[in-house]
Formats: structure tokens, sequence, C-alpha cells
């Protein structure tokens, strides 16, 4: 539980160790105030801090690396504002301290969504049913109150194809426009000299009428409303030509809605015939393509609008009564994805795995292709301190038909029960050729023919 307080908290953000959201004291939506908190180093949270004091509307947090942006308008005005500030080192204590905001953008009408990432800010005002997308670079120092953001519209706009900001990873943009028909656009090196020409997003050369989307560097999640509820699916988009490469349904989503991504890891709000809200995750296996849902939260409070930054995630929560703001750390694999080693050496291969908040990590590996682990020796040891050791001896043989090149699966359970899973591939290189079988004659084998000789010369 990172959120503290008796009050509904709403809308987390979340970058690394911190996470923004938003706070109602009263109950009030006029109330909306900005919270900091987050994960804590050694395990724990952080103690959470208003991130700055104000009479205004506070909403729409968005937190990347230590820079904060929000959104902020007084009560009976259309007016919004977007502030930020450049978080200070955090206390002893791992708060962070209140931050000194500075106006980056002042609009006469609602900003929403916005997406930060790299230094660089996008948002969408609307005019009436009408949206744009504006941007900028922020430019500051860390502590500092102030930087410049000087905003311009991202896409050359035209009146009659309006677009939607749907979600930006720092280098790319999603949209959803209408014209002519509703589907996915992407955008990339945002923020560049010029604007940027957007593409639909095309499945074997037809665009992908889709009405959500999130997008991690060439990995797009993507969201289909349909009368029986939304399916999700996912894609490696070309970011130049905007093919969506090996597209593949999400199986078992039943009604999914706001997806998120980061790295191969997939999360999403269920919302399941006759139950309340749920938290789901998928990490797509990067062998095969296949994305298995796991069910975070259960079902007696509703959950929703869960948040992802690599394996740490956040989302809302009631089951305390008031929404609150809960996280978890996902059980996580770091290693090569290919080795080289020399047959019959044996190899001590050091990685990073670790249970997350679910304890210690139990790991097993499976072949994928080529030599099996039992062929090579193959086994995984812990060290403790989130290091594990993979060992393994190639024979010093020359390979049989299953070759010199291994593929293997490591999958990690943690003790709550979730799995993570990581592909390494090795190549044993230095295996000499095996000679061919002797050309020469054997004793018998020239007696025979001398045998033969004499007799053709005695016949003449």
């Amino acid at each position: 539980r990172l959120s503290r307080d008796n009050v509904d908290e709403r809308y987390p953000s979340i970058s690394g160790r911190r996470v923004a959201w938003q706070v109602f004291p009263d109950g009030s939506l006029d109330s909306s105030r900005i919270r900091l908190g987050g994960f804590a180093r050694h395990r724990g949270v952080r103690r959470p801090t208003m991130l700055s004091a104000s009479e205004a509307t506070q909403t729409n947090p968005t937190v990347s690396g230590h820079r904060v942006v929000w959104l902020e308008s007084m009560t009976g005005q259309p007016a919004t504002r977007l502030h930020g500030c450049i978080l200070q080192r955090a206390h002893r204590d791992g708060s962070d301290p209140a931050c000194k905001a500075s106006l980056l953008f002042e609009g006469v009408t609602r900003l929403d969504p916005i997406r930060m990432a790299l230094h660089r800010i996008l948002w969408s005002p609307r005019i009436g049913i009408q949206f744009s997308v504006l941007g900028c670079r922020w430019f500051g120092e860390r502590g500092r109150r102030g930087g410049s953001c000087v905003p311009r519209p991202i896409v050359a706009e035209r009146l009659d194809t309006p677009r939607r900001l749907l979600d930006f990873d720092g280098r790319t943009a999603v949209f959803v426009t209408n014209q002519p028909d509703r589907h996915l656009e992407i955008c990339s090196s945002v923020l560049a000299p010029g604007s940027c020409d957007p593409r639909p997003v095309l499945v074997q050369g037809f665009p992908l009428r889709a009405d959500g989307a999130a997008i991690d560097r060439d990995l797009l999640v993507f969201e289909i409303i349909r009368p029986d509820g939304s399916i999700l699916g996912h894609c490696r988009v070309d970011r130049a030509t905007g093919v969506c490469q090996d597209p593949r349904l999400i199986e078992g989503v039943e009604n999914g809605s706001y997806p998120d991504v980061s790295g191969r890891r997939v999360i999403w709000t269920e919302f399941s015939y006759g139950e309340r809200s749920s938290i789901w995750l998928c990490e797509i296996d990067d062998v095969n393509g296949r994305c298995d849902p796991m069910r975070l939260t259960g079902s007696h409070a509703p959950a929703s609008r869960a948040r992802i930054d690599r394996h740490r995630i956040v989302w809302e929560d009631e089951r305390f009564g008031p929404s609150q703001i809960l996280g978890l750390q996902l059980p996580s694999i770091r290693i090569a994805r290919r080795l080289r080693t020399k047959p019959g050496k044996r190899t001590n291969h050091l990685f990073w795995a670790t249970g997350g908040s679910g304890g210690r990590l139990t790991m097993t590996i499976e072949a994928v292709s080529g030599p099996t682990p039992e062929m090579w020796n193959a086994r995984i040891r812990s060290l403790g301190s989130r290091r594990a050791v993979l060992m393994f001896q190639p024979p010093s043989t020359p390979p049989g038909n299953e070759g010199s090149t291994a593929t293997w699966r490591i999958r990690g359970t943690a003790a709550n029960g979730l799995q993570t899973e990581r592909s390494i591939t090795i190549d044993a290189v230095g295996y000499r050729r095996r000679k061919a079988p002797s050309k020469r004659k054997t004793s018998d084998e020239r007696f025979i023919r001398d045998a033969v000789g004499r007799h053709d010369r005695s016949s003449e």
C-alpha cells in the first residue's frame, strides 16, 4: 500500500520507484491535490508528501524520472494550466521534498491526456469535440525552478483531420483519428526538427481500427471495443512504415480496457461480467509470442487504472474502503540474450533475478530448440542478493543431429505464484569437423587386387 490516508486517492503514474497520484481530501473533485510517494530502495514504501501547495484544483499527474507535470484549474473556469517541477534529491527517509512548481503552458480549454517521457511532454487540447496535439521539450536543471517549454504542434493539423493522443514513450506517439474511419496512427521522432508525419498502423495492408493503445519502443498493445466486450492484442510495429508485424490477440481476455505496456509485460483492467473490475498481467514470450494472462487482484473489491514501469506496477484499489494506491514489484530475470562458449568448457554466467514482492524466486530451465539442458549438464544456482549463476558445459565431442546451438527458457516462479521467463541462446563454437573414413585399401583388398591382376596377365 503506497498511500496512507483514509480518503480517496486515484489516477497513479509511475516511473522507476517514484509514484504520483491524485488525492481528494474532503471527497470533492474541486479539492484534488497531487501526492508523491513510491517504492523504497530496500523494499518498503516511501513516505507520501504533498507535491506543491496551490489553491487551484490539481489533476492528471505524470511522473518521468525526477520530473513531474500536472494540470491546475480554478473552479468554474475552462482554462487549464500545465505545471511542472524538477525534483530535488530525496530525504534520508526516502520521501521527496516539496517541489518548486513552474508554469509550462496555459491553455484556454481542457488539456487531456498528458504524456511525458525523456524530457518531452505531449498533451491534447480539446475544443468542443475536436482534439489537437501539442508538445515541447522541457529544458531545465534539477532542483531549480523554471526551465523552458516552448509548445508547438506535433502534427501539421488540418481541421478536417483531428487526432487525439493515446500514448507516448519519449520517441514514438500513438494517435487515434476518425478520418476517414476510426483507426490508429503512429509518429516516430516526435519533437525532432519539423512536424512529424503520422502513418496509419497497418495489419495485412489495412488500417488497424482500434479504440485504445499503449506503446513501448516497437511493442504496440491495442484495444478493440466490440459489442460483447473489449479485446486486446499486440504486435511489433515498424515505426518507419507503420506495419504491424506478427499481430496476436491476448487469449482469455473477456472485457479488457486501459492497457499499458513496459518491456515485454502488458497490464490491463478486466471488467468481467458478474465480478468487480480486476487487474491482469501477461508477459510476451520472446520465442513464440504468446502472452498468457495472470490475475493480480481478487474480485471482492474493484481495482482499475493500472500502470507499469519495468517490473513495478501501481493501481487503484478499493479493498480498504476509499480508493487507495497499491503497488507490486513483479518477479524479474535479466540475462544476456545470446552467449558464446567453447566445446568442453565449463561456463558460469552470472545474471540478475528477483522475486519482487513475492519473495524467493525458484528457477527452472527448459529446452526450446537444439541440445537440451541435460545434454550440457546445465543448472542454476542462486547466490542471494538478487544474483544467480547459470552453469553449463557443452560436450567436447562434435554434436549429432541436435546441433551446436541451444535455446533454453529460464522460468522463475515467486512464492506468491507470479511467474516470469527469459530465453537465452548459446552457441558452442570451435567443434572440429569429423574426419571422413579413410580410403586406404586394406591388406585383403590389396591381395585380391594383385591376384586379379596376375590372373588377367596369365590369360593373355
